[in-house]
């Protein structure tokens, strides 16, 4: 019966649990800040590697560490 219950739920969002909804919601707003202890908290609450919660939060940090590099390019530290 919990199992049955459990597909209904996830069928309705998209084959998500509530946990990677939420942590989906909470990363959705792109550019936010998350404190680096809440962000590790969100990235243990989802197991699945094919969920869209852990590739959305694992695309942002990697999109934050790519732009981070780019910010500190100028033309000073660029070899010609």
């Amino acid at each position: 019966q919990k199992k049955a219950d459990e597909a209904k739920k996830e069928s309705k969002g998209g084959g998500m649990s509530m946990a990677e909804r939420k942590a989906i919601n909470s990363v959705r707003g792109s550019g936010v800040y998350i404190p680096p202890h809440k962000m590790k908290k969100l990235t243990e609450q989802i197991k699945d590697k094919k969920s869209k919660a852990y590739q959305r939060v694992h695309w942002d940090a990697l999109r934050k560490s790519i732009n981070g590099l780019i910010n500190k390019v100028n033309t000073t530290n660029i070899k010609m």
